[in-house]
């Protein structure tokens, strides 16, 4: 029965591990409202005029804003064009409204989601290795925990099961059963 609920244990386990997984995958992975563009896409549009307002969030490196025609857009970009694109910014014609978003307080969550896999794995390690320390089970190599008879250790003999002729009399049966 032990094994059994070691097996319901296990069981729930992954499947609370696949539904994390499920769950971080697709967490913003919804339908946005915004259009994404790369950064060169991003620089033709300035040089077109076509951006109204840029956010900054320089924690995240991305860019958002909305443009002339209302299209609301998102972008990330690499930390090393933070300054050229700020340059790029502040100098398009026409002048583009421009603010910065440089939060710290996502950096728990973030940690958070960065580090739990990796700390649920090791303890479903852990957990597999507690488990095959113990024996009869399937890693339990060398570890048999069968007692060794010597022919010193005293042994029951048929004048021990005193008043039960019928269990003597079928434990004689099985003797000679099993000698032929």
């Amino acid at each position: 029965m032990k094994r059994f609920s070691n097996i319901k244990i296990a069981g729930v386990l992954a499947v609370l591990i696949a539904i994390f997984y499920v769950a971080t995958q697709t967490l913003g992975a919804e339908e946005s409202p915004y259009t994404r563009y790369n950064l060169s896409e991003y620089l033709t549009l300035i040089d077109d005029g076509q951006v109204s307002t840029a956010v900054i969030s320089d924690r995240v490196q991305e860019l958002s804003g909305v443009l002339n025609d209302g299209t609301q857009y998102r972008l990330k970009f690499p930390r090393e064009f933070t300054d050229d694109l700020t340059v790029e910014l502040t100098q398009a014609l026409p002048p583009i409204d421009i603010t910065t978003n440089s939060e710290t307080s996502g950096f728990w969550r973030e940690l958070a989601l960065r580090t739990a896999p990796m700390l649920i794995l090791i303890g479903l390690i852990v957990f597999v290795f507690i488990k095959m320390r113990g024996g009869g089970g399937m890693f339990s190599m060398g570890k048999s925990k069968a007692r060794e008879f010597s022919k010193d250790s005293p042994q029951i003999t048929f004048a021990d099961v005193a008043g039960a002729d019928e269990a003597v009399e079928e434990l004689r049966e099985i003797r000679d059963f099993l000698k032929d």
